[in-house]
């Protein structure tokens, strides 16, 4: 079977005179000004970015919190698991945050569900799954924003749990 695929027109919005100057390519400046990148400052920071120019990661509502429980984590030899969500965020979050945590000294494991055999998110199944491993805390990545019930749970086992996802809770988030 032959596919074709159909673009829908989209109204270019008007170009910065910047990019004219600097003679950029329209469609990277038709993009650029989309994300609204349109001056001369803007553009050297998109284009050449610096850990100078991140938002504080401590804007992010207890982080003090996560960090001093990672920490503690780290210095007595716990055993954590980084559990994430099989997608492409999911699976690359818990590489990155897996590899970081192992160079210093974590005793750290990870845990992807199977879509089919798992489900979705943060399950009381994958709970259990860090019971078996006599991990103390779990961080989710790109999953647990909304799994109140399945966080109570890990709670109770004495299990702590810090939840970082980009998705919107549906109500309040997990007493994490």
């Amino acid at each position: 079977m032959h596919y074709q695929w159909i673009f829908p027109e989209a109204e270019a919005p008007p170009l910065s005179p910047f990019y004219v100057e600097k003679n950029v390519d329209p469609v990277i400046a038709t993009i650029m000004t989309r994300r609204g990148i349109s001056g001369p400052q803007d553009y050297q920071t998109y284009i050449h970015p610096s850990l100078d120019n991140l938002h504080d990661p401590f804007l992010m509502r207890d982080m003090d919190k996560a960090v001093d429980r990672l920490v503690k984590a780290l210095e007595n030899g716990e055993n954590i698991l980084v559990y994430g969500d099989y997608d492409v965020d999911g699976v690359t979050g818990v590489s990155i945050l897996y590899q970081s945590l192992h160079r210093l000294g974590g005793k750290v494991h990870f845990f992807i569900p199977d879509r089919k055999n798992d489900g979705y998110g943060v399950t009381e199944k994958g709970i259990t799954r860090a019971l078996e491993l006599n991990v103390s805390l779990i961080l989710t990545v790109d999953c647990g924003i909304t799994a109140q019930k399945q966080i109570a749970f890990a709670n109770e086992q004495n299990v702590d749990v810090i939840v970082c996802d980009h998705h919107s809770p549906v109500g309040e988030p997990p007493a994490a």
